[in-house]
């Protein structure tokens, strides 16, 4: 088998090792490495907006895979808190409830500028999301509210539980423990 034979497995959190040696358990015991997604820190910043008050944002959570259903109930459920939803949808926008709105994909580059005008994420994956950039993406534009379930792998990190500072700092230097790890297991 491929994994078995690796010099080093790469997975992207502790719950993305843990979830696939529950129906795997062998994986448990691969030589392996986790590596959080790359975020360029530079880019996802606060970029001092203001964050308007009682405003929810959701990337691609209106499709099947990273939120769906659930997502429409929670919106459903919460008429005081104005969505905005980006990205991808398998709904069409015209049937979302009064207090949201859909706005379509939004180029990369923009995405800090709705993080940085909104007071929490909306993130709910049906199942194992093995990172979850998103929310890290998020955290890093200073969204103080995240609401999640247990299915997001970036929160599976003890690291997720640092001050903003030392989070951001960690997030920084992923790449470069990455490779590190790397030429390690290949010898170089």
């Amino acid at each position: 088998d491929m994994l078995e034979a690796a010099v080093l497995n790469v997975f992207l959190s502790p719950l993305h090792v843990e979830r696939l040696a529950e129906s795997q358990p062998w994986i448990a015991d691969l030589p392996r490495y986790l590596t959080p997604s790359p975020v360029d820190v530079k880019v996802y910043r606060d970029r001092n907006n203001l964050r308007v008050p009682g405003t929810v944002l959701g990337v691609n959570s209106l499709t099947q895979l990273k939120g769906g259903q659930p997502v429409l109930d929670y919106v459903k459920t919460h008429p005081d808190l104005q969505f905005t939803f980006v990205g991808e949808t398998n709904y069409p926008p015209a049937d979302l409830p009064k207090n949201a709105v859909f706005i379509g994909p939004q180029a990369p580059m923009q995405m800090p500028d709705h993080y940085s005008q909104t007071e929490a994420l909306l993130h709910l994956p049906p199942s194992l999301d093995p990172f979850s950039r998103t929310v890290v993406e998020a955290r890093l534009c200073g969204v103080k509210r995240i609401v999640r379930n247990k299915n997001i792998g970036a929160c599976s990190y003890p690291e997720w539980n640092l001050p903003d500072a030392d989070f951001r700092a960690w997030i920084d230097r992923a790449p470069a423990r990455f490779w590190d790890a790397i030429e390690q297991a290949v010898g170089v």
